[in-house]
C-alpha cells in the first residue's frame, strides 16, 4: 500500500515537472517571439530613418538646384528677350510668305498626281534612316508644346535638333485613319523623291502599338 502511494506521489510530481517544463518552454517561446518583434521594429526604424535621410538630401538639393536655375533665368533674361524678338521678326516673315507656302502645297499636289501617273523619276535613297523611338521622344522633349509648330489631320509637327540635325518630325495621330502598309508606301516614296519643292525624308521611327513618325530635313 505504501509502495502504491508512493508511486502516485512520484506519477503527480513527473506530471507537475512535465507542465513546468511545458510552461517554460512557452514563455522563452512568447520571449523569442518578442525579441525577433523587437528586432524587426528596429530594423523598420533605421530602414525610415535612412530613406529620410536622403529625401532630406534629395530636397536639399533640389532646392540648390532651383535657386541655381533662377540664378541662371535672371542671367539669360536679356538673351531670352532677344530670342522672343527674334521669333517675333520670324513669324513676321512665315506670315509673309504665307502665299509662297501655298504655292508650294499647290506644286506638291501636282507632283503626287505625276507620281501616280507614273512621269515622276524616282530613284533609291540608301541614306533614309530608322531611328529609335526613344530618341524621337528625347529630341522633342516629351513632344512638348514649345516645339509645336503645327497640327493637321494627321498629326503633330515638331521642330527640334536631332543627331546634331535641324529637322521636322511629323508625329503621326495614332488615332487617324492611316494603316501600316500606308506609312510604310509613304516612306519608300518621300524617301525616293528628289525635287527643290519637297523637303527631304531623312527617316522614320516606329513606337510600340501605332506610335508612328516621319522626320524631314
Amino acid at each position: 500500500r505504501q509502495n502504491a502511494q508512493l508511486q502516485r506521489d512520484l506519477s503527480a510530481a513527473q506530471q507537475e515537472r512535465e507542465h513546468q517544463q511545458r510552461e517554460w518552454d512557452r514563455q522563452r517561446q512568447e520571449h523569442e517571439d518578442i525579441v525577433a518583434q523587437l528586432q524587426e521594429t528596429n530594423a523598420e526604424l533605421e530602414r525610415v530613418h535612412a530613406s529620410e535621410q536622403l529625401l532630406v538630401a534629395h530636397l536639399r538639393q533640389a532646392l540648390a538646384d532651383s535657386e541655381q536655375r533662377v540664378d541662371q533665368w535672371k542671367q539669360t533674361h536679356g538673351q531670352l528677350q532677344a530670342e522672343r524678338d527674334q521669333m517675333t521678326y520670324q513669324l513676321t516673315v512665315a506670315l509673309r510668305d504665307k502665299d509662297e507656302l501655298t504655292l508650294r502645297l499647290a506644286e506638291k499636289d501636282q507632283l503626287i498626281s505625276q507620281l501616280r501617273q507614273g512621269r515622276l523619276l524616282a530613284q533609291a535613297d540608301t541614306a533614309i534612316q530608322c531611328f529609335e523611338w526613344p530618341e524621337i521622344v528625347q529630341a522633342t522633349d516629351s513632344f512638348s508644346p514649345r516645339l509645336k509648330v503645327g497640327e493637321g489631320g494627321q498629326g503633330a509637327v515638331f521642330i527640334t535638333l536631332l543627331r546634331e540635325m535641324h529637322v521636322a518630325i511629323k508625329v503621326l495621330d495614332p488615332n487617324a485613319p492611316w494603316t501600316m502598309e500606308s506609312f510604310e508606301s509613304e516612306v519608300a516614296t518621300l524617301g525616293r523623291l528628289r525635287n527643290r519643292r519637297i523637303v527631304p525624308l531623312v527617316g522614320y521611327s516606329v513606337g510600340d502599338d501605332r506610335a508612328r513618325c516621319l522626320v524631314y530635313k
